[in-house]
């Protein structure tokens, strides 16, 4: 294992990413978290500009406010919320971003800094990876 503190974003970050665009509804966002086991989700735009970010606790916040019980199943109410509601209208969009090359010193301090789950990480504009400190762990132990 290399000295982790010489490490770059680009040596932690997942690259392999599960994206949504604006127009993408919350149904399909919950289904791409339940299918590959992720809490985020980013929103990017036609040429991978990176919109905002989706997390698994909006979507239980959605669903968690749908009203009174009683007036219809549950179940029904929050597959309506969900298939109604867009990615645009849910996305946080004030986002902490790093570079491929920013020290994973600077990664760590952010996340202890702003109490993020994850990270964009964003080269000449444009979403190339996520880092999440279950990456910085993953590292660390392999």
């Amino acid at each position: 294992m290399e000295n982790l503190k010489a490490m770059l974003a680009k040596d932690a970050m997942v690259s392999t990413l599960k994206t949504a665009n604006e127009r993408s509804t919350m149904s399909d966002i919950n289904d791409i978290l339940l299918d590959y086991n992720i809490h985020h989700v980013p929103v990017v735009g036609e040429s991978g500009e990176l919109k905002g970010m989706i997390s698994k606790h909006d979507i239980d916040l959605l669903k968690l406010n749908t009203g009174k019980f009683g007036q219809e199943s549950l179940y029904a109410k929050q597959k309506r919320i969900l298939d109604t509601q867009l990615a645009r209208d849910v996305m946080t969009t004030k986002m902490v971003t790093v570079s491929p090359d920013s020290p994973i010193m600077e990664v760590v301090e952010i996340f202890q800094k702003n109490r993020v789950h994850a990270l964009p990480v964003i080269d000449n504009g444009n979403l190339v990876g996520i880092i999440t400190p279950y990456d910085l762990i993953r590292i660390a132990y392999t």
